[in-house]
Parts: structure tokens; C-alpha cells; sequence
């Protein structure tokens, strides 16, 4: 992967699982395994200054089927917009026309 001072190439997002199990089952008597989680947590925007982006956005999700909309959500929140590969010709071409209206403008 590409780095240099201002940041990656790349938007990262991490996901991070609540793992407090032991301390609820605890005062059951149940031993639960150290590589145990809920399947519920939340989704954090890395910072990057190439993109201008902060952490300290992110998104909880309740189950695994939440996790793509918490996902979406986090980008949302920080402003990155995401190209859906299906659609990426017809983006470039709108990218294209509004490139072209700023420059009658001016």
C-alpha cells in the first residue's frame, strides 16, 4: 500500500466486536473461551489526511445483518461518497458533464 506523509491511498474502516462475555457469565460459573465475542459492536472511521478525513466518526451495529448499513452509515456520516462498481461508468460521465459546466461558467 502506498504511504507518504499525508496519509494512504486508501479509506480505513475498522470493526470492533464487544468482547465482554466473561464478566457476565462470570457469576454463572461459565468459563467462556478468550477468543469469544458478541456479535454486535460498532464501525470507526481511521483517520487520513490525504482525504481530510477524522476518526472519532463511527457506527454501532446490533447483529452481523446490520454490519453493511453500519458501514454505509460511518461513510456517510464522514462524508466519503462511495461508486458503486455497477454504476462507475455512468459516475465518471456525470464527474465528466459537471467538470465541463464549470468550465463554461468561468
Amino acid at each position: 500500500m502506498a504511504k507518504n506523509k499525508e496519509g494512504t491511498k486508501t479509506i480505513k474502516l475498522g470493526i470492533y466486536f464487544w468482547t465482554n462475555l466473561d464478566k457476565k457469565n462470570t457469576n454463572e460459573g461459565i468459563d467462556m473461551p478468550k477468543k469469544t465475542c458478541w456479535d454486535s459492536g460498532f464501525v470507526n472511521v481511521v483517520s487520513n489526511n490525504r482525504h481530510g478525513l477524522r476518526s472519532g466518526i463511527y457506527s454501532n451495529f446490533n447483529n452481523f445483518d446490520e454490519l453493511p448499513n453500519a458501514v454505509k452509515d460511518a461513510l456517510k456520516r464522514s462524508g466519503v461518497r462511495v461508486v458503486q462498481s455497477k454504476k462507475d461508468k455512468e459516475y465518471k460521465e456525470a464527474l465528466k458533464k459537471m467538470k465541463e459546466s464549470e468550465l463554461i461558467a468561468n
